[in-house]
């Protein structure tokens, strides 16, 4: 299949037709200092790796586990985490600007420092993540930080009395 694949492209790229096709993604490989600009790891279990340094920009990190690493002063320009693991993960300093964190598990990471402009934290899980001004998101911080409860207590819910 890959081989039909390779010969359409082939063919395409003769009749001039080859500029209008995305490049196909190629696997990084993970090494402090390393470059995976454009590359994927996609679904790719990669966990307590010591990683600074490493760019990132407009990866496939969708569905990747990446709990654990350190990732100190990488770039993560533009990437996509869609539904990737990064809980536990060290991101200080960290170039997050407009990356994709949809569902993704960012629970105990530290962002501090990191650029976090124009980024898409929707339904991300952010329980326990430290944000680059030094926040703290509390337990249960779903697509946005929250740093202490914002509602009545569930007692209070339970029984019926307002919050105080």
């Amino acid at each position: 299949m890959r081989a039909v694949a390779l010969a359409l492209l082939s063919a395409l790229a003769l009749a001039g037709c080859a500029s209008e096709l995305p490049k196909p993604q190629s696997a990084c490989t993970v090494t402090p200092n390393g470059d995976c600009t454009g590359g994927s790891l996609q679904r790719a279990a990669v966990v307590g790796r010591d990683v600074p340094g490493m760019t990132f920009a407009r990866a496939d990190l969708r569905g990747a586990t990446l709990m654990s690493n350190n990732f100190e002063n990488a770039n993560f320009a533009s990437a996509d985490f869609e539904g990737a693991t990064l809980s536990g993960a060290r991101l200080v300093g960290a170039n997050l600007s407009n990356a994709d964190f949809t569902r993704a598990n960012l629970m105990g990471a530290d962002l501090t420092g990191a650029n976090i402009d124009g980024a898409d934290f929707d339904r991300a899980l952010l329980g326990g993540t430290i944000f680059p001004d030094g926040r703290v998101c509390a337990a249960g911080s779903i697509g946005r930080c929250v740093t202490k409860w914002e509602g009545p207590s569930l007692i209070d819910q339970f029984i019926g009395f307002p919050a105080w």
